[in-house]
């Protein structure tokens, strides 16, 4: 078999692309043809050189052209692939546009759905219905997101399957602990960690607000880290608003960092306040670390993460309620660890990249299987 993904972006940074990432790299391991059309450069060439996945630079990262499409349709003659899939919204856009074969070997994967939110709402969504049909499969990452693009219109719930991300053993780097001393926190204190791009999305604004609800426990401290890979310009933003809060001191935003296995490892709660999501990486990868989540309800979310038993949810853009919860928690710490050791057995059972590469690669045979007939 022979499968060509299509990304439109090239970087780590988001949960889209480690997918794409993680998916080529093991594929190319099984034996099969993989090649990856994605804009030039970046994370995604050099992971698929190391893989020696074949790269078709194209880009598809802006607005649509003729001549993007022609970029993407060239790879597809080129390459010839049973299964053409491809990643998010405008990944999707160019593979269906240049596959003059789509409705039988396109395979759309949504990471999380956000075409039914801002100013362009109503354009990405009359493109995903336009498109709908030149697709042979859809694919999402969480069941949230299969009834959502049901209600809008822009998946066939008899064509989806919902397959949830899956992660691969965690590498830690460093000695235990190393990753609090950068804060100068101690074994005993309480770090809270944030990780995710400075974006409307992820709504950091409401996290930072809730850390007001925070009291100070007796005999140790608390912080919360934030790492926000991305725009240095985004993070000096942050900072200003940060700034202006009489707890300042309690917050630290770094950029992003080549690895974050010590960073989950080291903490003892993971924290987020999105709006939206599929089924987060960050999530995943917390629990796998050991830390106890405390996050928005949102998307797969509530399905990764168990309430009262790995967890505590709470309804977006409510930072009283996120305050509330993240302050049991750090005056909890036993509750913390309970929390943490069930969410790794969680991510054990059921959000492993062998089990996703599976799937997929069931998905695929499917759809060949009906081209074939």
């Amino acid at each position: 078999m022979r499968i060509l993904m299509v990304a439109a972006a090239n970087s780590l940074q988001g949960g889209g692309e480690k997918h794409v990432a993680d998916l080529i790299t093991e594929l190319a391991k099984r034996g099969y043809a993989v090649a990856l059309v994605a804009p030039d450069g970046g994370d995604l060439k050099r992971i698929a050189d190391d893989a020696d996945v074949r790269y078709y630079p194209a880009p598809i990262a802006s607005g649509y052209s003729s001549a993007r499409v022609k970029a993407v349709r060239k790879a597809i003659e080129d390459f010839e692939p049973d299964i053409v899939h491809a990643h998010g919204h405008r990944a999707a856009m160019f593979a269906r546009l240049a596959d003059s074969q789509a409705s039988r070997r396109v395979v759309y994967t949504l990471h999380g759905i956000h075409v039914g939110r801002g100013m362009l709402a109503p354009i990405k969504k009359a493109i995903e219905r336009r498109l709908y049909s030149r697709t042979a499969y859809f694919v999402v990452t969480c069941r949230a997101d299969q009834e959502l693009g049901r209600e809008l219109r822009i998946l066939d719930a008899s064509r989806c399957r919902v397959v949830y991300n899956g992660i691969k053993d965690a590498v830690y780097q460093g000695e235990e602990g190393s990753f609090r001393k950068e804060f100068g926190l101690t074994a005993e204190d309480v770090l809270m960690l944030h990780v995710g791009r400075l974006n409307p999305q992820k709504d950091q604004k409401t996290l930072i607000d809730a850390i007001a609800s925070i009291k100070q426990p007796a005999g140790y401290d608390f912080k919360l880290v934030m790492i926000c890979p991305g725009e240095a310009e985004a993070r000096r933003e942050m900072q200003s608003y940060v700034d202006s809060k009489t707890y300042a001191g309690k917050i630290e935003i770094l950029p992003g960092r080549p690895s974050l296995a010590r960073a989950y490892a080291d903490s003892d709660i993971f924290t987020l306040s999105s709006v939206g999501e599929g089924t987060p990486y960050s999530v995943l990868e917390a629990m796998q670390g050991g830390c106890a989540v405390v996050s928005t309800a949102v998307g797969g979310v509530v399905e990764a993460v168990e309430e009262g038993s790995s967890g505590l949810l709470v309804p977006p853009k409510s930072p009283s309620r996120l305050g509330e919860r993240l302050n049991e928690l750090v005056h909890e710490k036993a509750r913390c660890r309970e929390f943490g050791m069930r969410g790794a057995r969680i991510v054990g059972e059921r959000y492993t990249l062998s089990a996703m590469v599976d799937q997929l690669v069931e998905v695929y045979e499917s759809v060949t299987l009906i081209t074939r007939v």
